[in-house]
């Protein structure tokens, strides 16, 4: 069976893709199944998909910003040239389905595929779907979804929900093998800050500023992102913090391969993340209790709904962008840090959040599907 991967290049759409393809894989076995990425590639994404062995074709992807910018003008022109490479490329393909994770370089994937009539299934890892899957849930044979709320925006005979998928290799970490591998001796209370796959600039700012205050109660592991990394190096020996030491832990970017995200999510006691789909599913997986702060301006609020759904549930603490100060981030981890039984609490209500069957459902599905099948 062929089956087509398409999406946008950031961390939030390339790890469900390949938590789902490892489920394929054990649901079909290696040798019967065969994978393409088809959308935007970049260096992440593409040293990404390549070490789990999925080849990549990069297509010309045309993003709509809401903002005034001459870009808008150029990627009008890039549209039609991705609808040409699309075209071409599934054609040498053929596959037998098409996997979208959403996002605005799907968008050339999922129309070719609907003119080939090949079937298509989309996922949608927000509560509110971004306008990509808004367009194309018209194109598409199924769409799962990862919030109940995302079913008053898609269409209902097509919707089902599956939550958002996991990779395996994220699951069953260490807290002691990862206190090892850091060095870390201390007993002092870990805190984790997950920045995304390209890393959030404010946060390291704030960070900094708070950074010796924190480091006097608290062990930090920080992943800022690879273009952050000696902006944050300098930001942090400004304060007179130096990485490796002092109980401050730098990394560009945490590697599922080394087995870094999962033992650090297991080793630490709070989190502070972006409000991603997948970092909130990854935390939660965990049952670890957080402060989400959503990317100001993300396209149509999604991170901010993210977050604010978990909050309401109680499985997080949310905080805005444009609130965050570093006293009251400050206060805000001194708070949980200091209430046990609050952080034991937030950290069951967030597991709610996590859906252990969620990519073997969506493998199901797409092997129903591919094979012509009306879905269970």
């Amino acid at each position: 069976m062929r089956i087509l991967l398409t999406g946008g290049g950031s961390g939030g759409h390339l790890f469900p893709l390949l938590a789902v393809a490892e489920a394929l894989k054990k649901e079909m076995g290696t040798e019967s199944v065969e994978f393409l990425y088809l959308g935007p590639c970049n260096k992440f994404s593409d040293e990404i998909l390549k070490a789990h062995g999925i080849p990549t074709k990069n297509l010309f992807s045309a993003k709509w910003r809401r903002y005034f910018s001459l870009l808008n003008l150029v990627d009008i022109f890039k549209f039609p040239l991705g609808i040409l490479q699309a075209m071409f490329k599934i054609l040498i393909f053929m596959p037998d389905i098409v996997f979208s994770k959403g996002g605005y370089g799907s968008v050339p994937a999922v129309i070719i595929a609907r003119l080939f009539w090949i079937p298509i299934i989309i996922h949608e890892s927000d509560a509110v779907p971004g306008r990509a899957n808004r367009f194309m849930q018209h194109l598409a044979d199924s769409i799962a979804i990862s919030y109940q709320m995302t079913a008053n925006y898609t269409n209902p005979v097509k919707t089902f929900f599956t939550g958002n998928p996991v990779r395996e290799s994220i699951l069953g970490g260490d807290s002691v093998k990862a206190k090892e591998s850091l060095g870390i001796k201390s007993d002092k209370p870990i805190l984790l800050i997950l920045g995304g796959s390209q890393g959030a600039q404010k946060i390291n700012e704030v960070v900094a500023q708070i950074l010796p205050r924190l480091l006097a109660t608290y062990e930090v592991i920080h992943q800022c992102g690879e273009k952050n990394f000696e902006e944050t190096k300098d930001l942090a020996g400004q304060a007179g913090v130096k990485i490796g030491r002092d109980g401050y832990y730098l990394f560009p970017f945490l590697s599922d391969t080394k087995d870094e995200v999962r033992d650090s999510l297991a080793a630490s006691d709070l989190v502070l993340s972006r409000a991603g789909a997948t970092a909130i599913a990854e935390i939660s997986a965990y049952g670890k209790p957080s402060i989400l702060i959503p990317l100001q301006g993300s396209a149509n609020d999604h991170q901010l709904h993210n977050a604010f759904e978990v909050a309401k549930y109680g499985g997080a603490m949310a905080l805005k962008e444009e609130n965050l100060t570093p006293e009251l981030l400050l206060g805000k981890i001194d708070i949980l840090m200091n209430d046990a039984p609050l952080r034991k609490l937030m950290g069951e209500k967030a597991r709610y959040f996590f859906h252990p069957d969620a990519t073997k459902l969506l493998a199901q599905a797409i092997i129903q599907l591919a094979n012509k099948e009306k879905l269970k």
